[in-house]
C-alpha cells in the first residue's frame, strides 16, 4: 500500500456511556492519509464524544483507537504527537497575545525551541494570522480566534487532524479560505471534522459517515453516494425537440416524466443503466436532438435524512 494510502486512525468497537446511555455504540471507524472524514449526525448523535474519544481526552469503555500505529490507550503519549485536535470550544487564553499563545502550544507539543518560532510564523501564515501576533486573543473577533484555534491544532504539523465544528463563527469569506486550508492540509494528513452544514462537508470532504444515538448508520465515499442510492433514480435530460411526456412515460424502465420548463425533463428510471440505455436509444431514434442526459447525485441532505429517520 503506498503511503498515500496508509491508515492513520483506524477505531473499532468503539464504545463510551454516559449514566448508563450510549454516547458512542460500538463505532468504527478508518481514516487513511489525504481523507477528510466529514462526521454528521443530528444533536446528541454523539460526534463531538467519538472526537474526544479519537484524541484521547476521553477514555473507552470499549473498543480499540489506533493512530499511526500506536494504541491510543496503551500507549497515549506516543500516539498523541501525532494529534492536533481544535475541540468545539477552542482552548484559548484571551490574556495571551495571539503570538504568545501559540509559542505556548508550540512548546506544549514539543516543538524544538529553536524550531519554535518558524513553525508559529508557518502557522500564522496558512491560518490568515500575520496581522494578529501582538494582539490579545480576547480582543480578537469570534471568527480570528476560531482561526487561532485551528493553528494551534497544527502547529506541530500533525499526521492526523481532529476538528469539531471548525468554521463555526465564521464570515463565507474566512469560511473559503479555511475550507481551503482543510483541503491543503489533508494532501499530507488524515483529517476528522464534525459539521452542521452540509455544503462545507461535500465540499472538503471525501468520506462522510453519519452517525445517529451514538452508532454509525452510514458509511461512504463523498463521490460514491449515487452508488449507495437505493432504488430509482431521477435523470435531468436537456432535449431540442422533446417528446410528449405520455412517450417518455412508455419507454422501458421509465417510472416517471415531468416538465421542468423549456427543454428540461425529469425522468425517474427503474434502474440507472438499462433505463437510459432506453432512453438515449429513444433520444436517437427519435431525433430528439439529445444535448444532456446527467443523473442527479443524491443531495448529501437526502441522505442524511434518509439515514437518520430509518433509524428513528
Amino acid at each position: 500500500m503506498g503511503e498515500s494510502k496508509q491508515v492513520l486512525v483506524h477505531a473499532s468497537g468503539l464504545s463510551y456511556a454516559f449514566d448508563g446511555q450510549f454516547a458512542v455504540d460500538g463505532l468504527e471507524l478508518t481514516v487513511r492519509r489525504g481523507e477528510v472524514l466529514g462526521l454528521l449526525g443530528p444533536n446528541g448523535a454523539g460526534k463531538s464524544t467519538a472526537l474526544r474519544l479519537l484524541t484521547g481526552t476521553l477514555a473507552p469503555d470499549a473498543g480499540t483507537i489506533t493512530v499511526c500505529g500506536y494504541d491510543l490507550v496503551e500507549q497515549p503519549l506516543k500516539a498523541k504527537q501525532y494529534i492536533g485536535f481544535l475541540p468545539e470550544r477552542p482552548p484559548l487564553y484571551p490574556e495571551l497575545t495571539a503570538d504568545e499563545y501559540l509559542m505556548h502550544c508550540a512548546r506544549l507539543r514539543r516543538v524544538r525551541r529553536r524550531d519554535a518560532q518558524a513553525a508559529v510564523d508557518a502557522v500564522k501564515q496558512r491560518c490568515g494570522l500575520e496581522d494578529c501576533g501582538r494582539r490579545r486573543v480576547g480582543n480578537l473577533s469570534l471568527g480570528f480566534r476560531q482561526r487561532v484555534g485551528i493553528a494551534q491544532a497544527i502547529v506541530h504539523r500533525p499526521s492526523v487532524i481532529i476538528l469539531d465544528e471548525p468554521t463555526i463563527g465564521l464570515d463565507p469569506v474566512q469560511n473559503s479560505q479555511v475550507r481551503a486550508l482543510l483541503t491543503d492540509l489533508a494532501a499530507e494528513s488524515a483529517l476528522v471534522l464534525s459539521s452542521h452544514i452540509l455544503t462545507e462537508v461535500e465540499s472538503v470532504c471525501t468520506h462522510v459517515q453519519i452517525l445517529h444515538r451514538g452508532r454509525s448508520v452510514f458509511t461512504a465515499p463523498i463521490g460514491d453516494l449515487e452508488r449507495d442510492r437505493r432504488g430509482p433514480i431521477w435523470v435531468r435530460v436537456v432535449l431540442r425537440r422533446p417528446p410528449d411526456l405520455e412517450h417518455l412515460k412508455s419507454l422501458p424502465g421509465i417510472v416517471d416524466a415531468t416538465d421542468s420548463g423549456g427543454s428540461v425533463r425529469r425522468i425517474l428510471c427503474a434502474d440507472k443503466d438499462p433505463s437510459l440505455r432506453a432512453l438515449l436509444d429513444a433520444a436517437s431514434t427519435g431525433d430528439w436532438g439529445l444535448m444532456e442526459l446527467a443523473p442527479e447525485r443524491p443531495e448529501l441532505e437526502q441522505v442524511f435524512l434518509s439515514s437518520v429517520l430509518e433509524e428513528t
